[in-house]
């Protein structure tokens, strides 16, 4: 949906006038100013872009650009080469938002359960003793219950935490 279209006056003294339109976006995949900043930085550098300033509290962005220079299609292509979602505020998030919160609940859901079963293989160092206080926990046992948290740590760690290992700049 396009907010406002107008003809501005030669500026540059070319003998052109620019035609400028506005329109919101929803933006997804976002997690820190930083991304705020490398998307605003990139979708700056596109030719004929007048203004772009995303709010990061609502995931939403205003842009203006010369509909001669430049396409919707080309910045929305631009945001996603850099690895976040863009959407004209047009088109319905919902399927977006329900697919990203499905997504984390599942991650939440392997990482609560993944905790009880890492917790389960402590539990034994906590209440037996070691051997050399009359204890029933060997040091062969007790490197075995921890290489087992190890085991089931390591890939919950990196499904539950995809998100930010994945977003730009991270790694």
């Amino acid at each position: 949906m396009i907010n406002a279209s107008e003809v501005v006056p030669d500026v540059n003294g070319i003998g052109q006038q620019q035609r400028l339109v506005s329109e919101k976006l929803n933006l997804s995949g976002m997690r820190c100013a930083a991304c705020v900043q490398l998307i605003e930085f990139r979708v700056r550098q596109l030719p004929g872009v007048t203004s772009f300033k995303i709010n990061p509290a609502s995931h939403r962005a205003d842009i203006s650009w010369d509909v001669e220079l430049l396409t919707l299609k080309r910045i929305l292509a631009a945001v996603t080469d850099l690895g976040y979602g863009a959407l004209p505020a047009s088109q319905s998030p919902d399927e977006v938002e329900q697919k990203e919160n499905k997504s984390a609940l599942w991650r939440l859901f392997v990482a609560g359960f993944a905790m009880m079963q890492v917790m389960m293989y402590a539990f034994p160092a906590y209440l037996v003793p070691l051997p050399q206080i009359d204890g029933d926990l060997t040091p062969d046992v007790d490197k075995l219950l921890k290489l087992a948290s190890l085991i089931i740590a390591v890939p919950v760690i990196g499904f539950s935490a995809s998100p930010f290992f994945l977003q730009p700049g991270v790694i």
